[in-house]
């Protein structure tokens, strides 16, 4: 039986057995699982969407940023467009990792949108698409100039120079065989000299434009900084599997890794999903497959534990490896939850 605990607002429950159909334990602490609490907060769509509520075209969002005391959950609302003025209304609500909601991110202007990328930069703004935020109002604060595509991820380095980190595939593109790669310094401007590109494979293969290729090549699910290098977590959709890469981020910078995939950076494991999310950090990485399992995987590609989760592809889900839970944002009872030590 699950036992509701009414706490002002929040409502607190005993068991996560409602969440998930089941349990898998694979050498993982999950008998302890069901004993774990599980936090409801529901949030304030009509304040955002007004009377889009209920509309199939709104498109959600959400994402962990940030490490320690700043780690954030970013829940991303995006209406539809009004046909009449083409206005983009969508905002970012803002929480802590309890789930008390710390501020609101808005567009600077009506043309503008939000996107990812999402994370702190080497000033410690916060970086949202192509705009810069300030980390303790969210006010808008002004744009990259010029402005990247879209997507990806970022990364500081603390130097010297402090410096930030974005990969991402080319814009607009489903799969590919390079990342694009911005480094910024200094009040954000782009660090001349340095590498722009980083292969994947070596034989410098491009995406051919043929309708029925375009799922070769690979995708980019995470990254995460490892002492002086970095790991790519990337998913090739042809072959259904997920791949590992790790170089020095020196050498990526000075342009001298010819592929990540070749024998000198790549991690030694595939495992077998077609197109799942990911979130990789410095321990491991998480995958949601697409078959409804939640899994954690550590950098040798090992299974360290999985739960059932859900296929739906409504539900949006963040993963919060420091304080070990994750979060899910379910529209339709407009509700926020989090899941407690699950591995």
């Amino acid at each position: 039986m699950v036992r509701l605990i009414r706490l002002g607002s929040v409502l607190v429950v005993a068991a996560g057995a409602f969440l998930f159909a089941g349990c898998d334990y694979f050498a993982s602490p999950f008998p302890g699982f069901l004993d774990r609490v599980v936090q409801v907060e529901h949030v304030d769509l009509a304040s955002i969407l007004g009377d889009s509520i209920g509309d199939p075209g709104v498109r959600f969002d959400l994402m962990m940023v940030g490490s320690g005391d700043d780690r954030r959950l970013l829940l991303k609302v995006e209406p539809p467009t009004d046909p009449d003025d083409f206005a983009y209304r969508g905002q970012i609500v803002v929480f802590d990792t309890d789930l008390v909601e710390r501020g609101r991110i808005l567009p600077d202007t009506t043309i503008d949108f939000l996107s990812a990328p999402y994370g702190y930069g080497h000033t410690d703004d916060l970086l949202v698409g192509y705009s810069i935020y300030d980390p303790a109002t969210y006010d808008f604060v002004f744009k990259l100039d010029p402005r990247p595509g879209l997507e990806g991820f970022v990364m500081t380095d603390p130097g010297p120079p402090p410096r930030t980190h974005h990969f991402a595939l080319p814009s607009g593109a489903f799969s590919a065989f390079h990342l694009e790669l911005r480094t910024y310094f200094d009040a954000w401007a782009l660090d001349p000299g340095l590498a722009e590109q980083v292969n994947i494979v070596a034989d410098g293969t491009t995406r051919s434009a043929d309708p029925e290729q375009r799922q070769l090549g690979y995708q980019l699910l995470g990254i995460a900084r490892v002492g002086e290098s970095v790991r790519f977590l990337l998913s090739q959709p042809a072959e259904r599997r997920v791949v590992g890469a790790q170089a020095p981020l020196a050498a990526i910078l000075a342009g001298d890794v010819d592929a990540l995939l070749g024998d000198e950076y790549r991690i030694d494991f595939s495992i077998a999903t077609d197109r799942p999310q990911g979130r990789a950090d410095a321990d491991g990485f998480f995958l949601l497959h697409r078959d409804g399992w939640f899994a954690r995987y550590d950098w040798s590609g090992a299974l360290v534990a999985r739960v059932t989760g859900d296929t739906s592809f409504t539900r949006r889900y963040a993963f919060d490896a420091e304080g070990e839970q994750f979060y899910r944002f379910d529209a339709d009872a407009a509700t926020l939850t989090r899941v407690l030590k699950w591995w």
